[in-house]
C-alpha cells in the first residue's frame, strides 16, 4: 500500500517498466476467479459504507481486464500468458530471472523475489523476529509463496523482471 511518499508498490512496477522491465501478469487457475473474489469478501467483509477492501484480489475483474485490454491495475502487461493456468506446477523458466518484483492484489501485498523464490517481510512482527522474513519458491497453490494470511489469500498478482544483459 501507500507509504508516506504515497507511492503504491504498482508504481513501483510501473516505474519499473518505463526503464525497461518486463512484466508478467500471473495467475494459477483464472478458472476460480469468482470463488476466490466471493472468499476475499467473506474473511474480510467490507467496512460499513465501502463497496471495495484493499486487501481482495479481485481476480476475476482484473483477468479480464489483462486479457481484454493488457492493464493489471494501470501496469502494462506485457506476458498474459507464461504464468496463467499453471495451477501448482510453475513453469521450470519461472526460476531463471536473478531477480523480480511482485505484487498481489492491486499493491497491496509487495515482494522481491530471486531465482523463484518469493522473499517476504511481515511489517506486524519485530524486526528482530527469526520468522520476520520467509523465503519459499513461488507457488501459491501449492503452500509457498506469496504466503497466505489468516484473512489475504494472494492468488494473482504482476511481477516485473529486469532486462536481460
Amino acid at each position: 500500500l501507500a507509504a508516506g511518499n504515497k507511492f503504491l508498490g504498482t508504481d513501483l512496477q510501473i516505474m519499473l517498466i518505463e526503464l525497461g522491465w518486463r512484466s508478467l501478469y500471473w495467475n494459477p487457475d483464472p478458472s476460480r476467479n469468482e470463488a476466490w473474489d466471493l472468499e476475499d469478501r467473506e474473511l474480510v467483509p467490507p467496512t460499513r459504507g465501502r463497496k471495495w477492501m484493499p486487501v481482495w484480489g479481485g481476480h476475476a475483474p482484473r483477468y479480464q481486464s489483462v486479457m481484454r485490454r493488457g492493464i493489471y491495475f494501470n501496469i502494462p502487461v506485457q506476458d498474459a500468458s507464461t504464468l496463467v493456468g499453471f495451477k501448482k506446477h510453475p513453469p521450470a523458466e519461472f526460476g531463471e530471472p536473478p531477480f523480480f518484483i511482485g505484487t498481489a492484489h492491486a499493491g497491496y501485498h509487495v515482494f522481491p523475489g530471486f531465482n523463484g523464490n518469493v522473499l517476504e517481510a511481515h511489517s506486524a512482527r519485530n524486526l528482530n523476529d527469526s520468522h520476520n522474513l520467509e523465503l519459499s519458491p513461488f507457488n501459491p497453490l501449492g503452500g509457498g509463496g506469496p504466503r497466505w494470511t489468516r484473512t489475504e489469500r494472494y492468488r494473482s498478482g504482476v511481477f516485473v523482471f529486469p532486462p536481460k544483459p
